[in-house]
């Protein structure tokens, strides 16, 4: 149960808000600091600050698993969750970051083949190899060259939202990308945190 102590949401949109929040969070952690730089001034993402009464209540919902929060997303707030014995977790391989990432254009067919291998994979070492010859590590230009491989990929997939899904895969570490694009159903699947991400903050801000 949660302690006497602990503010809850007064409102029903608040919950919810919260608990999309804490769902996409616990799936992808680095989220949290994506969203304090993106919103930190927005009131209704106080609840990821400290010093805010919600926050404690926040931290909470972070504390209960995923599918615990699964469950409670998929019933209205209608009271406070109590917490159950605590299930394995498991978290993504990647984390995904929310709306507001560049957008990267759609790319020419070379780029977009360049490193792929066999099995709809790509060959990660040679995909590497060439992202070293445009420049280093964090640059623009190789950002710009990683977001044409990847854009025709998401396309195929998500057509109308891949310059966006793009722009947020971009945000994260070039170290987590790579791997992910040598086994393209781990790569749709964080593409799908992605959109779930997406649709939720474009939904619920």
């Amino acid at each position: 149960e949660l302690p006497a102590s602990m503010e809850v949401p007064k409102g029903r949109p608040v919950a919810e808000k919260i608990l999309r929040v804490a769902r996409q969070v616990q799936k992808s952690p680095p989220l949290r600091e994506y969203l304090l730089g993106k919103f930190g001034h927005d009131p209704s993402f106080g609840f990821l600050k400290e010093y805010n009464p919600l926050h404690a209540y926040f931290e909470h919902l972070l504390s209960l698993g995923p599918e615990a929060l699964d469950e409670i997303v998929a019933r209205p707030p209608t009271a406070a969750p109590t917490k159950p014995t605590p299930p394995s977790t498991s978290t993504s391989t990647a984390a995904v970051a929310t709306a507001g990432g560049a957008a990267a254009p759609p790319p020419p067919p070379s780029a977009a083949e360049e490193g792929r291998g066999g099995g709809g994979g790509m060959d990660v070492a040679s995909l590497l190899e060439m992202l070293n010859s445009v420049g280093p590590v964090g640059s623009e230009e190789r950002s710009h060259r990683l977001g044409l491989v990847m854009y025709p990929i998401v396309e195929q997939w998500y057509p109308q939202q891949a310059s966006k899904l793009t722009g947020m895969l971009l945000e994260l570490d070039e170290s987590d990308v790579l791997p992910l694009l040598s086994d393209m159903d781990e790569f749709k699947d964080v593409a799908n945190q992605a959109l779930e991400a997406l649709m939720e903050a474009e939904g619920g801000s």
